[in-house]
């Protein structure tokens, strides 16, 4: 168990989080907003399934449901490059193109070499370092702000 002044200092720090795929160690950084909007957007992707929380027959369950969520690895390739690595922006004939192929080569390796057990102990240990409900509550006050404010000027009728 990690004591309370390691993670303090971790987090004070910025230090990212260690992890290991397919024997080889990678420094999960310390997420950025546009690593929370890139994997926010990989998983709005998912169309709403409909699943059993008690399922009767698990393995019949999951292999219903598994090929729906295809992509997970990806987004979990995405948390432990984070955005800036894991994209790269390339200028072809003047068009600006993103390239992927460090986020493409890291999914296929979580892909071939981690269970699922694995993939969904590491996604839930990373997405705890994610610090969401910081921005959960900057965006829901602005949010706030945006209701508050007049969006435009009204009098009362029949007054000039």
């Amino acid at each position: 168990m990690e004591k309370t002044e390691n993670k303090t200092a971790a987090a004070i720090l910025q230090k990212g989080m260690p992890v290991i795929i397919g024997g080889k160690e990678y420094i999960a950084p310390r997420p950025t907003l546009a690593t929370i909007i890139e994997v926010s957007a990989m998983i709005a992707e998912y169309k709403e399934i409909e699943f059993s929380m008690t399922p009767n027959d698990v393995v019949s369950e999951t292999l219903r449901i598994a090929k729906d969520f295809k992509g997970i690895e990806r987004i979990l390739a995405m948390i432990v490059l984070g955005a800036k690595k894991a994209t790269k922006e390339v200028k072809i004939f003047g068009k600006t193109v993103w390239k992927t192929k460090k986020l493409d080569r890291l999914s296929e390796t979580i892909r071939n070499v981690m269970t699922p057990k694995e993939i969904t102990e590491m996604l839930i240990k990373l997405f705890g370092t994610m610090d969401c409900a910081f921005f959960l509550v900057a965006i829901t006050s602005l949010n706030r702000v945006n209701h508050l404010k007049p969006t435009k000027e009204t009098t009362v009728s029949g007054q000039p």
